[in-house]
């Protein structure tokens, strides 16, 4: 399987929740930019990221959508982490679209515009990632 690459059509894929009872579909996103990360919630790492996102999703509520996708296989600590952090998005089950998204290590962005064509992917975690997700992100809302 070859990982999603900048400039391809995102597939249409259905995602189980490990916070809700709904699965959440990819397409249902459309008409606005969505951010999909996938994060280990058992790390400080995935915390901070997970921080960021919600940062990110409180900022751009109407302007973004996000759909985080935990890795791991420990449903109650995800759960728990999401009520602590009293996140406004559900937590995904990310292990069933691990390689489709080219998650092989976390954390994974992807930033798939409007009309679900990847335009961001990105690896790990540093000072400059936040920058370059919200510079992309902005080119994506203004098109």
């Amino acid at each position: 399987i070859k990982a999603l690459g900048i400039g391809e059509q995102a597939p249409d894929c259905t995602v189980s929740s490990f916070t809700e009872q709904a699965n959440t579909r990819l397409q249902g996103h459309r008409g606005k930019p969505l951010l999909v990360f996938f994060y280990n919630p058992s790390t400080p790492l995935g915390k901070e990221v997970l921080t960021y996102a919600k940062h990110l999703s409180e900022q751009q509520a109407e302007k973004l959508a996000i759909m985080a996708m935990a890795v791991t296989q420990d449903e109650d600590a995800v759960r728990k982490q999401h009520q602590e952090m009293r996140l406004n998005f559900p937590i995904l089950d990310g292990n069933g679209m691990r390689m489709t998204f080219g998650a092989l290590e976390t954390p994974r962005f992807v930033l798939v515009d409007d009309e679900g064509i990847v335009r961001l992917t990105r690896t790990g975690w540093g000072i400059q990632t936040p920058i370059e997700i919200e510079d992309r992100l902005q080119r994506c809302q203004k098109k």
